[in-house]
């Protein structure tokens, strides 16, 4: 993964500055320029109202009762595309202008989700999904395997010494 990401921080300024320069040549320098300066401004306008729409599908799902993991998805989709079209230049645009199409950014949130990359996020081993219950807790760690269940159960009370109504309870045990 990391020499993926070493060779795409590499190639793809490279390309970017490849085709701004023959953009460059056949349309000139200020109208390449101006063209960047649109596509990010239309990416930033575009991005926003498909923000908003995925937010009410969001809402729209858990008002149903259902989980909304793909519609989130959507969203972690369209923030990578908000990301792309902050990078100057076309190739990253026309990818980015790819996750503001609704299909295919629902294809692509459904395709994290047959891929497991959500449980591979929670719990940081590849699988379907996580199982019924909660997920793992603070100082899980994955290596081990679910924590093991003792069976010991410990009841107790609580009481607050500055609660008004363990007042009464205070001075009635001081006095004995």
């Amino acid at each position: 993964m990391f020499r993926f990401l070493l060779l795409a921080l590499l190639i793809v300024p490279g390309a970017e500055i490849y085709v701004m320069i023959k953009v460059g040549e056949r349309i000139g320098a200020w109208p390449t320029v101006l063209l960047i300066f649109f596509g990010a401004i239309l990416g930033v306008l575009l991005i926003k109202s498909q923000g908003i729409a995925t937010l009410q599908r969001v809402q729209a799902t858990l008002a149903r009762g259902e989980a909304p993991a793909t519609a989130v998805l959507e969203g972690v989709v369209l923030a990578i595309g908000g990301l792309l079209l902050l990078i100057p230049g076309f190739l990253t645009d026309c990818l980015a202008l790819f996750t503001l199409v609704p299909p295919i950014r629902r294809g692509l949130a459904n395709w994290m989700i047959r891929r497991g990359t959500v449980a591979r996020m929670r719990t940081g081993r590849p699988g379907p999904g996580p199982g019924p219950g909660p997920g793992p807790g603070p100082g899980f760690d994955p290596r081990q395997g679910p924590p093991r269940e003792t069976g010991d159960i410990i009841e107790g009370e609580v009481i607050r010494e500055d609660s008004p109504r363990n007042e009464s309870r205070l001075h009635r045990d001081n006095r004995h």
